[in-house]
């Protein structure tokens, strides 16, 4: 069924994931910010988050491969940034499986010398370690809010407002001795070229392509909304899941996600007992928004009203279902076959790769005494679908066949992104 063809890439692959880059030796931030940081000092923080993100992103370097100095800045700004929009228990929901990046938070506020955020950062932690059990439940809404982080929440912001973090960070990554200062301009140009210095840059993107596949094929509500996605005679595969926040659905309050799917159609995607639902997203006709930089429209827009005019979406009936049994069936099968990679092999075996921008289960049918695994694979401009069975896996564009690979390739391409 399936051919011996072999992409070029293969002869391409040379380093492997796991081996060392090496390190990056200077922080680039934006000239125009490190030269107005006295005026505008968040400026220059957002260069130096911008930079790690080009670096982890477009480079593939790992954390330990890029100057300390540049992670404690990134993670001081993500813990205000969280703070500042949930409080300390959305930053504790949201950084609960990054909770090595608490080193580099408190070593970054050690370094600027913000010794009052350092000592609420250090409280924190320590009612965590205190209340293991109500540190899991916190979500940053109603109903799963600590009072003592509430209590954290207004000494931070009573001293963002008398010492602002964005100040003192500033200043402080002002005064860092390896700093590369390039114009604006040419961020691009010298993010690319840092980038392309990595000598395991492909290794690496092979890796994480496969690993973000995987994660669409076994996180529960990430396998569970693409499942449900394509259930059904008017199935639109998902495009990309949104933030939650808890709505009204069906008479109780609950934790709903915007799913964004093709042809701009949007659902809420809620988790319960049961398994993974979505529900139609109703829109309300608002009045139209300023631009965020607006200044003046949007005081326009407050002396008219907007916000009590403004109606929140809300959720509508329940259009697709998959259950946890089906979920945790879906994911054994995607696992078993080695989903991630073949899909990812299929793709490089086209030309140009496709790119890849959600991947979710279908289906699975016996045919010729096999399991064949169905995937919906959404590329940057089109859908596809993957079928995957023990021999093998083929590619399709409706019932034309676009690339075929066989189950040595797959379990070769599986063993070395994991290597």
């Amino acid at each position: 069924m399936f051919g011996k063809i072999r992409s070029m890439f293969w002869k391409e692959q040379g380093s492997k994931p796991s081996e060392p880059a090496g390190s990056v030796s200077s922080i680039v931030v934006s000239a125009e910010a490190l030269k107005n940081v006295a005026s505008e000092p968040g400026a220059l923080v957002y260069s130096v988050v911008d930079f790690v993100n080009a670096m982890l992103q477009q480079g593939r370097y790992r954390v330990d491969e890029l100057p300390a100095e540049a992670m404690q800045a990134y993670q001081c700004d993500y813990y205000l940034a969280q703070i500042l929009n949930g409080g300390h228990s959305q930053y504790i929901h949201n950084s609960r499986q990054y909770q090595g990046n608490y080193e580099l938070t408190s070593a970054g506020l050690a370094a600027m010398g913000a010794a009052e955020y350092a000592g609420i950062f250090q409280e924190m932690q320590e009612w965590m370690l205190e209340n293991p059990v109500e540190a899991k439940s916190q979500t940053g809404f109603t109903g799963g809010r600590a009072e003592a982080l509430d209590s954290l929440d207004r000494r931070f912001y009573a001293l963002n407002t008398t010492t602002p973090m964005l100040e003192v960070s500033g200043s402080w990554i002002a005064s860092l001795k390896h700093l590369r200062a390039v114009s604006e301009a040419d961020l691009p140009r010298v993010y690319a070229e840092m980038a392309a210095l990595n000598p395991h840059l492909n290794a690496r993107q092979m890796a994480a392509r496969v690993g973000q596949i995987r994660h669409f094929l076994s996180d529960t509500m990430l396998l569970g909304f693409g499942y449900a996605a394509n259930v059904g005679e008017t199935a639109r595969p998902v495009v990309a899941i949104g933030n939650g926040a808890y709505y009204d659905v069906q008479g109780q309050q609950k934790m709903a996600f915007v799913v964004n799917a093709v042809s701009r159609t949007n659902y809420f995607g809620v988790l319960d007992d049961e398994g993974a639902a979505l529900y139609e997203r109703i829109e309300h006709e608002n009045p139209k928004a300023p631009a965020m930089d607006d200044s003046e429209g949007w005081k326009k827009a407050n002396a008219d009203g907007f916000f009590s005019k403004f109606k929140p979406p809300e959720v509508g009936a329940k259009v697709a279902h998959v259950t946890n049994a089906q979920i945790e069936a879906a994911a054994e099968l995607c696992a078993s076959f080695d989903a991630a990679a073949a899909v990812d092999l299929l793709l490089r075996s086209l030309n140009p790769d496709p790119g890849l921008t959600y991947a979710s289960f279908d289906t699975s049918v016996e045919h010729d005494a096999q399991t064949v695994v169905i995937l919906t694979v959404l590329t940057d401009r089109e859908v596809l679908n993957a079928y995957i069975r023990s021999d093998g896996a083929m590619l399709f564009r409706g019932r034309e066949v676009l690339a075929k690979v066989g189950r040595a390739q797959i379990r070769e391409h599986a063993a070395f992104v994991n290597s």
